[in-house]
């Protein structure tokens, strides 16, 4: 019996990580530390001190993309929650940079971290967490089902209206 349990977590690790580079799961972790569970070290300029969570999750759809990175869907597989991942591809800002450039992108990738997580307000998007994979941080956030600019559109159509 006990052979037949090991062989099954033995299975159940080696499809777990098929799926983990395939980038269709992952998981966020968060032990107010630099080094991941796996035991990969975030880059210097990224130490930041981050909030206690572990979840794992997949990936969805993308929903947009930025200067830094790109935005899209996932689930929480705990609780079936959505909630929003951004990815940032440290390989890509390194190479849109001149070698001089690229410590002061990362100090400034860190700072918009380090400002999310210190914002606490309920009309603000929570941060959840942060999970670095290889060359890719993952910032999981609340996901919000609107923009501000499709918001602020609807208010003026209504005040149109009214």
């Amino acid at each position: 019996h006990e052979r037949n349990q090991n062989n099954i977590e033995n299975r159940e690790n080696e499809i777990e990580q098929k799926l983990r580079e395939r980038k269709q799961i992952g998981r966020i972790y968060n032990n107010n530390s630099t080094t991941t569970t796996s035991g990969s070290t975030l880059d210097p300029v990224i130490s930041l001190k981050t909030r206690n969570i572990a979840f794992p999750w997949r990936r969805g759809t993308r929903i947009g993309q930025g200067g830094a990175g790109v935005a899209f869907r996932a689930i929480n597989s705990s609780n079936g929650s959505i909630v929003c991942m951004k990815e940032i591809q440290l390989s890509s800002i390194a190479s849109r940079s001149l070698p001089s450039t690229y410590p002061e992108k990362l100090r400034r990738i860190a700072e918009e971290i380090d400002m999310i997580m210190s914002i606490n307000h309920p009309n603000i998007v929570r941060y959840f967490g942060i999970e670095k994979y290889k060359r890719t941080i993952y910032i999981c956030m609340e996901y919000c089902l609107s923009t501000v600019n499709e918001f602020l559109n609807d208010i003026r159509a209504f005040q149109k209206r009214a």
